[in-house]
């Protein structure tokens, strides 16, 4: 799916994560999973220092992955990519 904008997921529930790839193929996007806390802190960290970029983001907040201040400045560093 080159060219397709990437979404970022990070849930440790495979139900979640499941109804979320396909929902975001079939609107042609290319999901990337982080199923774990310790996978999807290396993803946030990658975005903090412009190393990936998604589109989207979408991030499970009941796992303790960082600060919720941590959580917003992400969200503004992919909001500014967008």
């Amino acid at each position: 799916m080159r060219g397709s904008k990437q979404v970022l997921i990070i849930d440790d529930s495979v139900e979640h994560v499941d109804d979320l790839r396909e929902t975001i193929r079939a609107c042609g996007g290319e999901p990337v999973v982080a199923i774990n806390a310790a996978e999807g802190r290396r993803h946030l960290a990658a975005i903090a220092d412009g190393l990936e970029t998604y589109a989207l983001a979408i991030i499970d907040v009941m796992m303790a992955l960082t600060s919720l201040e941590e959580v917003h400045k992400l969200e503004q560093a992919v909001n500014e990519d967008s």
